[in-house]
């Protein structure tokens, strides 16, 4: 990128953060004060935290939907579910 030329933005205001043109993010309220390793732990803590959560929920609804699709199909007339022909 040439020199004096300002860095292409793309997106919204957020995605300035990758081209470091603001501060990194840090927790703010109670724990303002915190040492800026502490912070790094707890917001991570919290990432990998909603990651399982969301894991968990997405495996749930798949599971359901699985099973709902089962059972529609092995109510369908004709079928009994094994696999004898005849």
């Amino acid at each position: 990128m040439p020199v004096g030329r300002p860095a292409r933005r793309y997106g919204g205001p957020g995605w300035g953060l990758a081209t470091c043109e603001r501060a990194a993010p840090a927790l703010g309220g109670r724990f303002a004060g915190l040492d800026p390793a502490a912070g790094v732990v707890i917001l991570r803590s919290a990432a990998v935290l909603s990651s399982l959560v969301t894991g968990t929920l997405v495996g749930v609804v798949a599971g359901a939907v699985t099973l709902l699709l089962t059972c529609v199909v092995l109510a369908e007339p004709g079928r009994d579910g094994s696999r004898r022909s005849g």
